[in-house]
């Protein structure tokens, strides 16, 4: 069974995304939390990680304050863990989907693994 935190904190996040808002991603990290991403510029050998919401912050400023589309699909949600893709596109057609899984634990992510895929 799904509890009501996890999928309460799915459904704030996937609002957050789509709407391009930061700020309610960020409250929705808790302050210890860890993201690790893999993407074109960082292969599996050499990930970024970030640790505390203050590393992690600046992502989610940068992402989200592009010029871009954002649609959260394919969602799973267990007692306390997310997963789902992110479909992303830029005004010029450019598109990238994100893999994402993140723990949670008392409605706050505190681990987040994201894989990115660019359409170049």
């Amino acid at each position: 069974m799904v509890t009501t935190t996890t999928q309460g904190t799915f459904q704030a996040l996937r609002t957050a995304i789509e709407g391009r808002d930061a700020g309610a991603i960020l409250e929705l990290i808790a302050d210890d939390a860890v993201m690790v991403n893999y993407d074109r510029r960082q292969p599996l050998s050499q990930p970024i990680t970030l640790e505390g919401k203050v590393e992690i912050a600046p992502i989610f400023s940068d992402v989200y304050g592009r010029e871009m589309t954002h649609e959260v699909r394919d969602e799973v949600i267990g007692d306390d863990r997310i997963s789902f893709n992110e479909w992303c596109e830029y005004p010029n057609g450019l598109r990238v989907i994100a893999s994402a899984v993140f723990d949670v634990r008392n409605g706050k992510v505190v681990r987040a693994c994201v894989n990115q895929n660019w359409d170049e």
